[in-house]
């Protein structure tokens, strides 16, 4: 079919239109690529550990591209420098860029086969992408450079305690909790003085329901670290779970009271005080909910949870001013609307 000269000029500027953004594109790729060339071409360090020293210098800071830049030029000294390799691929985890973090890692171990670092790295990786069975590969790996390291095995005891909870309704099912805890009591075996070890342990002792031994290990890990944040609060809702509201107040109170960093333990108060609500002692729940916001001011939470308090003492001014920080918070949220609309009909009666 013969076009017009009219259809043959808009064919003419629709080729134009499309070779000139084709042009454009490619001198964009050649720009990146020249942009990275030039950048290791102007960093300023003479060999492979210096180029590595100023690239942990720019890791601590965490600039981690910087980092990874500097990483690279040295690479590029020496192809052979496993630290710069084992580094980057680090930085990319961080960055969740797993495939290049786990090309890096790697090529990392194929140069050095004796570091644990990588393959824990690695490991790290193939758990957050749920790939189990290759994280356990590679931690059996592991063993065999490093038999007696503690991390191995608090990272099997998680990989199989990860997979008890994805399918805890089999019953051929609690093998994999019988591992996870024999793991971990591995760990502890090797480095008795880890309190994160025992809340590990105690973790796994209430998914098997076993209250008693739960309740001894995060005793444990509290009596070896008594700031150990999360002791306090699994110890608390393990209480809680149990109908042992008075032991769970006690431990939480506890928590508050003793040299923890007051930001780790936000969901401790959040928990004493939605239990001081339960129990109608709803002067104490916005007592310790008015802590709370001196600590953090962007938990919605916090904020409704105080709102109810107050609405529950008769003070519709203090109510009103906590569901409006809430609303603030989540603009949105139907129920702090609802609560708003309701005290504002009681007021005008």
């Amino acid at each position: 079919m013969k076009l017009s000269k009219f259809e043959q000029k808009i064919v003419l500027f629709l080729f134009l239109i499309l070779f000139f953004n084709f042009n454009n594109y490619l001198k964009a790729q050649d720009f990146s690529q020249n942009n990275i060339l030039n950048n290791l071409n102007t960093i300023s360090c003479e060999t492979a550990e210096s180029c590595k020293i100023k690239g942990d210098d720019f890791f601590k800071q965490q600039d981690l591209e910087n980092a990874i830049q500097y990483y690279n030029k040295a690479i590029s000294i020496d192809s052979n420098y496993f630290k710069a390799y084992r580094n980057i691929g680090y930085a990319y985890f961080l960055l969740n860029q797993y495939d290049n973090a786990i090309s890096f890692l790697i090529k990392t171990i194929e140069l050095n086969s004796k570091e644990i670092k990588p393959y824990l790295y690695l490991a790290q990786i193939y758990i957050d992408l749920r790939d189990y069975d290759k994280a356990i590969d590679i931690l059996d790996k592991a063993k065999l450079v490093e038999p007696e390291n503690p991390q191995i095995y608090q990272n099997l005891s998680l990989i199989h305690s990860l997979k008890y909870q994805l399918n805890s309704t089999a019953i051929s099912n609690n093998n994999s909790l019988d591992l996870a805890i024999n793991y971990i009591q591995k760990a502890i075996v090797l480095d008795s003085d880890n309190s994160t070890f025992y809340v590990d342990l105690a973790n796994l002792y209430n998914l098997q329901k076993n209250e008693k031994k739960a309740i001894d290990s995060y005793n444990k890990a509290l009596k070896l670290d008594p700031n150990n944040a999360e002791a306090y609060y699994r110890l608390g809702m393990l209480y809680e779970s149990n109908q042992k509201d008075q032991e769970a107040i006690k431990v939480y109170n506890s928590a508050i009271c003793c040299n923890v960093d007051q930001k780790e333990i936000i969901n401790v108060y959040k928990k004493l005080g939605e239990l001081y609500f339960k129990l109608k002692q709803y002067d104490k729940s916005a007592e310790i909910l008015e802590k709370s916001i001196t600590i953090t001011q962007d938990d919605i939470d916090l904020y409704s949870n105080l709102g109810n308090a107050y609405l529950k003492l008769n003070n519709n001014d203090k109510a009103l001013q906590y569901y409006n920080e809430a609303l603030k918070l989540s603009p949105d949220n139907q129920f702090i609307k609802m609560k708003l609309s309701l005290i504002k009909e009681n007021n005008n009666k």
